[in-house]
């Protein structure tokens, strides 16, 4: 007798979102319980992860227990039109340890994710090895067991999040061997030849540990938001057209916060170096124009490797 398969009944919108309620504090609930047509949109996410990863089986119950996930915070109401539930769907398998969604997460994304690592000069082992210890913490767990591929949240595309958790994995392995991973990886090293480049090589050689030292710093002296802002700039790619909606202003503010933000990273780190440096004017100002040639890559760095707020 042939098997017959049918297909999973079509979610109502009304329970998807009963069961993201129920799933979060009061003050969020009652937030997201005024989005306007939120029902409708958890079926019609719903509807494109299946689309999307055919053959990964969430159930209805299990995908709005990994939209409410996503919620922590009123900004994260404010943006969840634009949330990518597709791929909530896929990390709802993943978090489960389906080995169908693994694989599917591996295919999708693995291949990108070694061409970044080699662009960072890694060895072949160690690119093995950075990858397989991330793949272990998003999908197995670390020592309490809980797949960290559960905190994607759906804020930006899912393929940038495993970018960012890759980078901050590999200049974790580059710093300990000693790498100064902000200024020597491929993408950083062309260095023109004039005798102010040199001078800049020179310092940058010299002082690669203060400079390190002072970015960090400068990062954790900014107000929460702007290393919110930063990190979903910079780690989640995310567009001032993006972030406009996301934190409902006109882009033209958001790109306003960006470049505010950046300016204080600047004035941040310059002060850090002053007060950590005993040096001259001329090589202190020559320390400043590399600081300001490489604001944008070191906040990538240091913000990969921090941890989130």
């Amino acid at each position: 007798m042939p098997v017959v398969h049918c297909e999973p009944p079509r979610a109502t919108g009304v329970s998807l979102r009963d069961t993201v309620l129920r799933h979060l504090v009061a003050p969020l609930a009652a937030a997201v319980a005024a989005v306007p047509s939120f029902a409708e949109l958890l079926v019609d996410g719903l509807a494109a992860g299946r689309a999307a990863w055919p053959g990964v089986v969430v159930s209805d119950d299990r995908f709005a227990v990994q939209v409410a996930a996503a919620v922590r915070t009123l900004d994260d109401v404010a943006a969840l039109p634009q949330l990518r539930f597709s791929e909530l769907y896929l990390v709802a398998a993943c978090a489960d340890r389906d080995p169908v969604a693994a694989h599917r997460l591996a295919a999708h994304h693995r291949s990108e994710l070694d061409v970044i690592l080699r662009r960072l000069r890694l060895s072949p082992s160690q690119i093995d090895d950075v990858l397989q210890g991330v793949w272990e913490i998003l999908l197995v767990g670390p020592g309490d067991g809980r797949p960290r591929i559960g905190d994607y949240r759906g804020r930006g595309e899912l393929r940038r999040w495993l970018r960012a958790a890759v980078l901050r994995a590999a200049y974790r392995v580059l710093e300990r061997t000693g790498r100064a991973v902000a200024f020597d990886d491929e993408e950083l090293a062309a260095i023109p030849g004039s005798q102010e480049d040199l001078e800049l090589e020179y310092l940058k050689r010299r002082y690669a540990a203060e400079f390190r030292a002072a970015f960090q710093a400068a990062v954790t002296r900014l107000s929460p938001r702007e290393r919110a802002l930063l990190r979903r700039h910079y780690l989640d790619g995310m567009t001032v057209d993006e972030l406009g909606p996301l934190y409902g202003v006109h882009r033209a503010t958001a790109a306003r916060w960006i470049a505010e933000a950046r300016t204080a990273a600047l004035r941040a780190t310059r002060r850090e170096l002053h007060q950590r440096l005993q040096i001259g004017d001329r090589e202190m100002a020559s320390l400043f124009r590399l600081v300001e040639s490489r604001l944008d890559l070191s906040l990538q760095r240091v913000l990969a490797t921090s941890d989130e707020d």
